[in-house]
This record gives structure tokens, C-alpha cells and sequence, in this order.
């Protein structure tokens, strides 16, 4: 797999012309559940895009409306996150139409409105933020966002936090890190003591390499890190997707995926860290062919029983020892699916993990060892979602103009209607995992 950082008049391609984001907030029964997306103008060749939102607070995911934003005429949503329960949720969608665009709620996801983000000055003539994670609660949440702008035809990281609940926010530079860019974020904990880690690719002296960045201080400060054993001479070497895990540097478990080339061709690369971000390895997947992709990779629960999945063309693999160990699992009857999504939610061996793609849905209910095929009529899968623990976790699917859940724990799904739903609307990746986005050298 390979991105490139462009900005045309339209978007970022993306497989289709769809790109959003389900997200969760895990305190039952007062669970919020966010969709962001986009509305197509129309079916033709280049129609205009309106960024979309869908709320559901009922605690189950059973009634969904859309949610209007009357500050937004143009663009799409790529990724969003919410943290908090109830009322007191605090929300961030963001993408971009041309310049960076975020939305935030800090009622639920009730009322939304746009954050002007003056202070990006490195934007330069175009940008977008692709990826946004919050972690804690109310005025104390930490939001991250991330992305890239274009400057003289050249790439260029953005990076922005918050330390107080999304009211006010700050740009970060990275020393060193001069052009490139952010595809995701992951941020775990609370406060001063949240780990995030942001990850993409950069370029220096011509040479492409991967870019991880981490902040083990709540978002203050942030430094690039390496990654041993991390394979050299090899080209466009892009990391597609992180999740951090845990609530302090003793058990946060974090774990990335991404796409290398070589003279054969595209290989897998899975990095992972077991100390709250502070070292990196990459790993190995038992079982999986070194020519399949992995493109998503969701994480729960904390330390040497955090579960982590990720998922790719064609399979999944599993970490059930808080990513020091990987193998792959079967998936009877899926195994031409393109695995793009995946979350996780609960601990250890009672964890519920949802896979889906290009192809079919795929539910573990007992920490990943075990996979079953579900079906919702639907596909592609661009999004799932799962929240809570145990046979009362909600799990949410989403795509193009549909949104399916499960109230039991990932074992029967449904199509839910949506309030206020127009033709041409899509819903897309989930949790902080980004769906898969092919893009051309």
C-alpha cells in the first residue's frame, strides 16, 4: 500500500468516493455513539461533499438521526473520536475541504459546532487532518488531531492537541520531522499521564521512511521514535493505522500496522510497544503470509492480557499477551475478504472484536482466538465499532448509507434506521482506525 499526500478540488480518493468514522463512548447505559462521514451532491463524475454527522443516544444504538451543521457547506469528515459518557461527552470530528475542518461537542455529540484553526500556520496552500483520538473526561480530556498540509508541493505534518477538553488547542512540531504526514492517532489514560501516538510516513533527503511520533505526558511534548529491526532499502513504507491501550506507561500497550514495497512487492509491517510507547519492535505474524497487507489494528484492555487485532488482504492476526506474540486466525467462509476495519472492546479472553471489509463481518466474542462470520446484507463494511463488555456490548457496522448494530454482544445484528437521511450518504472507518485508502505513487 502506498499514500500520497495530494489535495485536489475534490478529496483524498478512497476506494470509493466515501471516507468517515464511527466512534464510541464506553460507559453503559448512557453509551454515545457518533457516525461522520459525508453526503455526495449526487452520483456523477465529481459531485460536491458535504461533511455528515449521525448521533445515537439512546445507550444502544437502536435510533439514529442525523445531526446538522449549519457551519459546514463543504468537505467530509475522515476520522472522530468521543471520550466521557452522557451528556458530558466530549466529541471531535475531523477532515477537510482544502484546509483542516474539526467539529466538537461537548454536550454528547447533541450540538456541534467548527473549530477555526488559525493557529495552523504550517498548512501552508492546502491541508486536511486526518485522524483525531480523545482520551479522560470534561474539561481535563485530551484530544489529539492529525494530518498533513502541502507546502510548495511538498508534504508536511500537522499535529494539534488539546489539553482541556477541545476548547483551545496547540500545533506541535517534531524536530527533525520536515515533510510528510499523519494518518492516525491514538491516545490512552488521563491527563498529564495519557500516552498518544501519532503515525505516518515522512520524507528526508529523498528517502521515504515511517513516521511515529509519541507524547507520554498527556500530549505536551512529543518525540519521534525508532523502531528496531525495522526493515531498510525499502520503499514507501507507510504506517495505515494505531491503537494505544492501558492508562499508564506500565501497561499501555500500543500497537501499528502499515504497508512496505520491495523488488517482489508489498509486504506487511507490524510494529508494536509493550512500555507505554517508550520503545518500539516490529513483530512477526505466525501463520500470515509476509505478501498480505494489514491495514487496521484495534487494542483493549491493559498490560500481558491487552488483546490487539489486525486486520488486512486477506486474514487476521491476533495478539492475545499484550502484543508480544501475533498469529493468524481463520475466518471460515470470509477468506476473500479485505479486512479495513476492526475494534475491540473489554479484556483478556472475555473481549468482543469485530473485523470488516471488502467482503463480509467477523465477530470474536472470546478475545480473538475464535472467529464467526455475521451477516448484515450490507457491503462494504467501511466501519465497527464496540463498546462495553460482555453480552450487553454494542457493536456497530457502517457504510455507504447504513448503519447496522448488535445489542448482545456482537452475536445478532440489524439494520437501525436513520433519522434525516438523504441519498448519497456514506459512513466509513471506525474508533480511530481509518478505513483502507489506496493510493498511487
Amino acid at each position: 500500500m502506498k499514500r500520497i499526500f495530494y489535495i485536489s478540488s475534490l478529496s483524498l480518493f478512497a476506494m470509493q468516493s466515501a471516507i468517515a468514522m464511527t466512534l464510541q463512548i464506553p460507559h453503559l447505559p448512557s453509551a454515545v455513539l457518533v457516525t461522520a462521514g459525508e453526503r455526495l451532491s449526487d452520483d456523477g463524475d465529481y459531485p460536491d461533499r458535504y461533511p455528515l454527522l449521525a448521533v445515537s443516544n439512546d445507550g444502544r444504538g437502536e435510533l439514529w438521526a442525523i445531526n446538522p451543521l449549519p457551519d459546514f457547506t463543504r468537505g467530509n469528515f475522515e476520522s472522530a473520536s468521543c471520550t466521557g459518557s452522557g451528556s458530558t461527552a466530549v466529541c471531535a470530528a475531523v477532515g477537510g475541504d482544502g484546509i483542516p475542518l474539526m467539529a466538537i461537542s461537548f454536550d454528547g455529540g447533541n450540538k456541534w459546532t467548527k473549530k477555526e484553526f488559525d493557529s495552523l500556520s504550517l498548512c501552508g496552500d492546502h491541508g486536511r487532518l486526518e485522524g483525531v483520538s480523545c482520551t479522560g473526561n470534561g474539561s481535563t480530556a485530551i484530544c489529539a488531531a492529525a494530518g498533513y498540509g502541502k507546502d510548495s508541493g511538498h508534504p508536511i505534518p500537522l499535529l494539534t492537541v488539546s489539553v482541556d477538553g477541545g476548547h483551545t488547542w496547540t500545533d506541535k512540531v517534531i524536530p527533525k520531522v520536515i515533510h510528510g504526514g499523519y494518518g492516525a492517532v491514538s491516545c490512552s489514560g488521563n491527563g498529564a499521564t495519557a500516552i498518544c501516538t501519532a503515525v505516518g510516513e515522512q520524507k528526508r533527503k529523498e528517502k521515504e521512511n515511517v513516521l511515529l511520533v509519541v507524547s507520554t505526558d498527556g500530549g505536551q511534548t512529543w518525540a519521534q521514535k525508532p523502531i528496531d529491526n525495522f526493515p531498510t532499502d525499502v520503499q514507501y513504507p507507510w504506517l495505515e493505522s494505531v491503537s494505544c491501550t492501558g492508562s499508564d506507561s506500565n501497561t499501555t500497550v500500543c500497537a501499528a500496522v502499515g504497508n512496505y514495497n520491495d523488488i517482489n512487492g508489498w509486504r506487511y509491517f507490524l510494529v508494536t510497544s509493550t512500555n507505554g510507547g517508550k520503545t518500539w519492535a516490529t513483530k512477526s505474524v505466525a501463520n500470515y503470509s509476509e505478501r498480505n497487507e494489514l491495514d487496521t489494528v484495534s487494542c483493549t484492555g491493559s498490560g500481558l492480557t491487552a488483546v490487539c487485532v489486525a486486520g488486512g488482504y486477506y486474514g487476521l492476526a491476533v495478539s492475545t499477551d499484550g502484543g508480544n506474540t501475533w498469529a493468524a486466525k481463520s475466518t471460515a467462509n470470509l477468506e476473500a475478504t479485505a479486512f479495513i476495519t476492526s475494534s475491540c472492546t473489554g479484556s483478556g479472553s472475555a473481549a468482543i472484536c469485530a473485523a470488516g471489509g471488502y467482503g463480509g463481518l467477523a465477530v470474536s466474542t472470546d478475545g480473538g482466538n475464535t472467529w464467526t462470520p455475521k451477516s448484515i446484507g450490507r457491503d462494504p463494511i467501511r466501519a465497527v465499532n464496540c463498546t462495553g463488555s460482555g453480552p450487553t456490548a454494542i457493536c456497530t457496522a457502517a457504510g455507504d448509507g447504513y448503519i447496522a448494530a448488535s445489542t448482545d454482544g456482537g452475536n445478532n445484528w440489524a439494520l437501525k434506521s436513520i433519522s434525516g437521511l438523504l441519498p448519497y450518504s456514506s459512513f466509513g472507518t471506525s474508533g480511530g482506525n481509518k478505513s483502507l485508502r489506496k493510493m498511487h505513487h
